[in-house]
């Protein structure tokens, strides 16, 4: 991408455990506003797995800021995002009840949802 001059922005941000959603989230806002201040456009944005999360929902935290999000990102680069949500979430994904287990379960899946949260405790998801 950067060959063809595309500029990718891969935002570090404070981890959920020690820092609290939505510390995450306004981290990777504040790169999104300062690359628009330093690169003078929009960029895109990347993540991967709970990045990847952070980065949609970075985007959508600008929209509903009022920002006009086509001067912040011209698009993102998810990989592996946890963007279903709802775990246990049986019936709807078949591959999801029948490799249970095998990297990561649903209890898991639903914990690492509930970290992201303000109220939940991923303790109690379990």
């Amino acid at each position: 991408l950067a060959l063809r001059g595309i500029r990718v922005l891969l935002p570090s941000y404070r981890l959920s455990k020690s820092h609290p959603y939505p510390a995450g989230l306004r981290d990777c806002y504040s790169v999104l506003k300062w690359a628009r201040e330093t690169f003078g456009g929009p960029v895109h944005l990347a993540g991967e797995s709970g990045g990847s999360n952070l980065a949609i929902a970075a985007v959508l935290f600008a929209r509903k800021r009022g920002d006009d999000v086509r001067t912040l990102v011209r698009g993102c680069y998810l990989q592996c995002p946890f963007i279903a949500g709802g775990y246990p979430n049986t019936g709807r994904y078949p591959t999801q009840a029948e490799f249970d287990g095998y990297l990561l379960g649903a209890a898991d899946l639903a914990a690492y949802g509930m970290a992201y949260t303000e109220e939940g405790k991923a303790e109690d998801a379990r």
